[in-house]
């Protein structure tokens, strides 16, 4: 681990407080953390449960590791709350709530 994280210093990734980065994001070890990262992300935001896409940008923007998209893909997929909401029953899920608030709010 030791040689890897030295090798990672050459290549220009930083560690400030015992922390690795890469550019400017946090590296994120394999650990139960980036499911809890990936989670909060999904389910952040005005209008709840962001998709694959918009979650990915979201977690992108600050923290990084190797097969992100995969993981991501894989949490949002298990997501209830975002499969009700691509359900046929209700084809437009939240968004036509925002349509509705957008209209008459």
């Amino acid at each position: 681990m030791f040689t890897m994280l030295a090798k990672l210093q050459r290549l220009g990734s930083p560690i400030l407080d015992g922390y690795l980065f890469k550019e400017s994001r946090l590296c994120v070890p394999l650990s139960s953390m980036r499911e809890l990262l990936i989670g909060e992300a999904h389910k952040g935001g005005l209008m709840r449960h962001f998709g694959v896409v918009k979650t990915l940008d979201v977690l992108y923007e600050h923290f990084y590791w190797l097969k992100m998209k995969k993981d991501v893909q894989r949490i949002c997929d298990k997501c209830i709350t975002s499969r009700k909401g691509k359900s046929r029953t209700q084809p437009h899920g939240c968004i036509s709530l925002f349509l509705y608030l957008r209209n008459h709010g």
